[in-house]
Protein backbone atom coordinates (compact mmCIF):
# COMPACT_ATOMS: atom_id res chain seq x y z
CA UNK A 1 0.00 0.00 0.00
CA UNK A 2 1.21 3.67 -0.86
CA UNK A 3 1.99 6.14 2.01
CA UNK A 4 -0.94 8.30 0.35
CA UNK A 5 -3.57 5.77 1.02
CA UNK A 6 -1.93 5.00 4.26
CA UNK A 7 -2.42 8.52 4.88
CA UNK A 8 -5.65 8.49 3.49
CA UNK A 9 -7.28 5.90 5.81
CA UNK A 10 -5.21 7.36 8.74
CA UNK A 11 -7.01 10.83 7.65
CA UNK A 12 -10.78 9.47 7.82
CA UNK A 13 -9.99 7.38 11.40
CA UNK A 14 -8.21 10.52 13.06
CA UNK A 15 -10.94 10.35 15.65
CA UNK A 16 -9.95 6.76 16.75
CA UNK A 17 -6.29 7.48 16.44
CA UNK A 18 -6.34 10.67 18.61
CA UNK A 19 -9.05 8.73 21.14
CA UNK A 20 -6.03 5.91 21.34
CA UNK A 21 -3.56 8.25 22.76
CA UNK A 22 -5.38 9.74 24.96
CA UNK A 23 -6.42 6.40 26.40
CA UNK A 24 -2.97 5.61 26.46
CA UNK A 25 -2.10 8.03 28.36
CA UNK A 26 -4.39 7.90 30.62
CA UNK A 27 -3.18 4.42 30.95
CA UNK A 28 -0.43 4.97 31.63
CA UNK A 29 -0.69 7.95 34.18
CA UNK A 30 -2.46 5.45 35.97
CA UNK A 31 -0.12 2.44 35.80
CA UNK A 32 2.54 4.68 36.96
CA UNK A 33 0.31 6.51 39.92
CA UNK A 34 -2.49 4.29 41.00
CA UNK A 35 -0.20 1.87 42.92
CA UNK A 36 0.84 3.09 46.46
CA UNK A 37 3.89 4.81 46.73
CA UNK A 38 6.81 2.29 47.42
CA UNK A 39 9.86 3.19 49.66
CA UNK A 40 13.13 1.17 49.28
CA UNK A 41 15.13 0.34 52.49
CA UNK A 42 18.93 0.47 52.05
CA UNK A 43 21.13 -1.74 54.82
CA UNK A 44 25.60 -1.79 54.62
CA UNK A 45 27.07 -4.66 56.11
CA UNK A 46 30.85 -4.10 56.46
CA UNK A 47 33.47 -6.72 56.99
CA UNK A 48 36.68 -5.46 58.73
CA UNK A 49 39.46 -7.56 59.99
CA UNK A 50 40.04 -8.19 63.77
CA UNK A 51 44.14 -8.75 63.00
CA UNK A 52 45.31 -5.11 63.45
CA UNK A 53 49.45 -6.20 62.78
CA UNK A 54 49.10 -6.68 59.19
CA UNK A 55 52.24 -5.54 57.34
CA UNK A 56 53.64 -7.93 54.75
CA UNK A 57 51.83 -6.93 51.35
CA UNK A 58 51.10 -10.55 51.05
CA UNK A 59 49.29 -10.87 54.00
CA UNK A 60 47.05 -8.06 53.37
CA UNK A 61 46.39 -9.40 49.89
CA UNK A 62 45.17 -12.29 51.69
CA UNK A 63 43.55 -10.82 54.02
CA UNK A 64 41.61 -8.59 51.25
CA UNK A 65 40.28 -12.29 49.27
CA UNK A 66 39.39 -13.63 52.56
CA UNK A 67 36.65 -10.42 53.44
CA UNK A 68 36.04 -10.78 49.90
CA UNK A 69 35.22 -14.37 50.02
CA UNK A 70 33.66 -13.90 53.17
CA UNK A 71 31.18 -10.60 51.32
CA UNK A 72 30.30 -13.57 48.82
CA UNK A 73 28.74 -15.62 51.42
CA UNK A 74 26.66 -12.91 53.12
CA UNK A 75 25.69 -11.97 49.69
CA UNK A 76 24.45 -15.20 48.71
CA UNK A 77 22.73 -16.01 52.44
CA UNK A 78 20.13 -12.93 51.09
CA UNK A 79 19.22 -15.36 47.96
CA UNK A 80 18.79 -18.87 50.38
CA UNK A 81 15.18 -19.68 50.78
CA UNK A 82 15.46 -20.67 54.21
CA UNK A 83 17.37 -17.61 55.71
CA UNK A 84 15.01 -15.41 53.81
CA UNK A 85 12.10 -17.07 55.65
CA UNK A 86 14.01 -16.94 59.02
CA UNK A 87 14.41 -12.74 58.30
CA UNK A 88 10.81 -12.74 57.85
CA UNK A 89 9.83 -14.75 60.92
CA UNK A 90 11.73 -12.99 63.28
CA UNK A 91 10.62 -10.12 61.93
CA UNK A 92 6.92 -11.00 62.95
CA UNK A 93 5.82 -10.72 59.36
CA UNK A 94 4.42 -13.33 56.44
CA UNK A 95 6.24 -15.22 54.51
CA UNK A 96 6.00 -15.29 50.85
CA UNK A 97 4.56 -18.15 49.40
CA UNK A 98 6.32 -17.89 46.19
CA UNK A 99 9.62 -19.12 46.39
CA UNK A 100 10.85 -17.33 43.27
CA UNK A 101 9.65 -13.75 44.99
CA UNK A 102 11.00 -14.78 48.44
CA UNK A 103 14.44 -15.31 47.37
CA UNK A 104 14.65 -12.16 45.00
CA UNK A 105 13.24 -10.25 48.36
CA UNK A 106 16.46 -9.03 48.86
CA UNK A 107 19.29 -7.35 46.18
CA UNK A 108 23.23 -7.94 47.35
CA UNK A 109 25.21 -5.31 45.70
CA UNK A 110 28.92 -5.31 46.71
CA UNK A 111 30.52 -1.38 46.31
CA UNK A 112 33.63 -2.84 47.89
CA UNK A 113 35.48 -5.91 48.73
CA UNK A 114 34.67 -5.27 52.93
CA UNK A 115 31.34 -3.49 51.79
CA UNK A 116 27.97 -4.94 51.05
CA UNK A 117 24.94 -2.91 50.87
CA UNK A 118 21.33 -4.88 50.68
CA UNK A 119 18.25 -3.16 49.71
CA UNK A 120 14.42 -4.56 49.68
CA UNK A 121 11.16 -2.42 49.03
CA UNK A 122 7.59 -2.23 50.76
CA UNK A 123 4.78 0.24 50.97
CA UNK A 124 5.13 0.16 54.69
CA UNK A 125 8.22 2.16 56.77
CA UNK A 126 7.27 -0.24 59.93
CA UNK A 127 7.25 -3.38 58.20
CA UNK A 128 10.89 -2.17 56.53
CA UNK A 129 12.41 -1.27 59.46
CA UNK A 130 11.38 -4.83 61.36
CA UNK A 131 12.76 -6.46 58.27
CA UNK A 132 15.84 -4.28 58.32
CA UNK A 133 16.27 -5.33 62.29
CA UNK A 134 15.95 -8.87 61.39
CA UNK A 135 17.70 -8.68 58.17
CA UNK A 136 20.75 -7.06 60.81
CA UNK A 137 20.34 -9.77 63.53
CA UNK A 138 19.85 -13.17 61.37
CA UNK A 139 23.08 -11.83 59.07
CA UNK A 140 25.36 -11.27 61.55
CA UNK A 141 24.80 -13.76 63.92
CA UNK A 142 25.04 -16.16 60.80
CA UNK A 143 28.07 -15.01 59.86
CA UNK A 144 29.69 -14.27 63.24
CA UNK A 145 29.35 -18.95 63.56
CA UNK A 146 30.94 -19.12 60.09
CA UNK A 147 35.05 -20.76 60.84
CA UNK A 148 36.21 -18.38 58.25
CA UNK A 149 34.23 -15.15 59.84
CA UNK A 150 37.04 -16.03 63.20
CA UNK A 151 39.26 -13.47 62.05
CA UNK A 152 37.02 -10.98 60.94
CA UNK A 153 34.40 -9.08 62.16
CA UNK A 154 30.97 -8.46 60.42
CA UNK A 155 28.57 -5.45 61.25
CA UNK A 156 25.80 -3.64 59.81
CA UNK A 157 25.31 -0.06 59.50
CA UNK A 158 21.91 2.17 60.44
CA UNK A 159 18.91 1.58 57.70
CA UNK A 160 18.04 3.98 55.25
CA UNK A 161 14.42 4.26 53.81
CA UNK A 162 14.18 6.89 50.98
CA UNK A 163 10.91 6.98 48.73
CA UNK A 164 11.10 5.83 45.00
CA UNK A 165 10.32 8.15 41.96
CA UNK A 166 7.24 7.53 40.58
CA UNK A 167 8.25 7.05 36.68
CA UNK A 168 4.62 9.38 35.37
CA UNK A 169 6.34 11.22 32.55
CA UNK A 170 8.30 7.98 31.32
CA UNK A 171 4.92 5.79 31.63
CA UNK A 172 2.57 8.72 29.77
CA UNK A 173 4.95 8.28 26.95
CA UNK A 174 4.84 4.78 26.47
CA UNK A 175 1.10 4.97 27.02
CA UNK A 176 1.02 7.64 23.95
CA UNK A 177 2.72 5.60 21.60
CA UNK A 178 1.22 2.09 22.64
CA UNK A 179 -2.08 4.23 22.15
CA UNK A 180 -1.26 5.77 18.52
CA UNK A 181 -0.09 2.22 17.51
CA UNK A 182 -3.25 0.94 18.56
CA UNK A 183 -5.17 3.54 16.99
CA UNK A 184 -3.74 3.30 13.69
CA UNK A 185 -4.00 -0.74 13.58
CA UNK A 186 -7.67 -0.32 14.24
CA UNK A 187 -8.43 2.04 11.45
CA UNK A 188 -6.60 0.08 8.79
CA UNK A 189 -8.38 -2.82 10.33
CA UNK A 190 -12.07 -1.01 9.75
CA UNK A 191 -10.77 0.06 6.23
CA UNK A 192 -9.74 -2.93 5.28
CA UNK A 193 -13.28 -4.47 6.95
CA UNK A 194 -15.48 -2.02 4.69
CA UNK A 195 -13.26 -3.08 1.54
CA UNK A 196 -14.43 -6.92 2.45
CA UNK A 197 -18.14 -5.72 2.95
CA UNK A 198 -18.16 -3.96 -0.74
Amino acid sequence: MELRAHWQIIKSHLWIIVAGAILGMLAGFFVAYLPAEKQEASLAFFITSKNQNVEAPHDAYDESKSAELLGDTLMSLTITPEIVEDIYQRAGIATPQNSTVLIKMFRARRYAPQNIVIKFSGTNETTLRKLGDSLKTTLTGKMSGLPEAKSFNVSAGELTIVPIERKISAAILIGLFFGLGTGVFIAHFLNYRSLWQM
